[in-house]
């Protein structure tokens, strides 16, 4: 089997304002349950929430994440004494909020069970020739969104990346 792997989303943090790092700071978010990215259930946090931790730790700035289903997460960053929610796609920036410079990237793999092993030189190709599934919640960039509904037909679409 062989992983090719692309580099897919942004991963911001939305702000309500601007807010001066200083010594023994604390910001309280917002998340979701996103492992591995972000994750009550992981000691670190998710590997999302473990970077961003470490970059304000840089600051002087402890992070409290509160976890919840993702709609509730970004009404409740909109609440007094919550500075925004994070993980998010650029896309999912809402009105009011600012999305930070890039703090972490995740990856799309592309795997095969196929006993012999395939380069693929482009993406149409891959498509064309195979079934791909994709995650349905996902907001894919614009040129793989168009690949994905060029080539419909191969989509086989899931509801997790489990």
């Amino acid at each position: 089997m062989r992983t090719y792997l692309l580099p897919l989303i942004l991963l911001m943090l939305g702000m309500s304002g601007s807010v001066t790092a200083a010594d023994n700071e604390t910001w309280k978010i917002t998340s979701l349950e996103v492992p591995p990215y972000a994750s009550s259930k992981m000691a670190n946090g998710g590997n999302a929430i473990a970077s961003l931790r470490n970059t304000l730790a840089k600051q002087g700035i402890e992070l409290n994440v509160e976890y919840l289903p993702w709609q509730d997460a970004i009404e409740k960053a909109e609440q007094p004494g919550y500075l925004g929610y994070y993980p998010a796609w650029l896309s999912e920036i809402k009105p009011g909020f600012i999305a930070s410079p890039t703090i972490f990237n995740s990856q799309l793999a592309v795997l095969t069970n196929q006993q012999n092993e395939q380069a693929f030189d482009n993406l149409e190709k891959l498509f064309n020739d195979n079934k791909v599934a994709v995650v349905d919640s996902y907001v894919y960039p614009g040129y793989i969104e168009n690949i994905i509904q060029a080539y419909d037909d191969s989509i086989i679409r899931v509801a997790t990346d489990e």
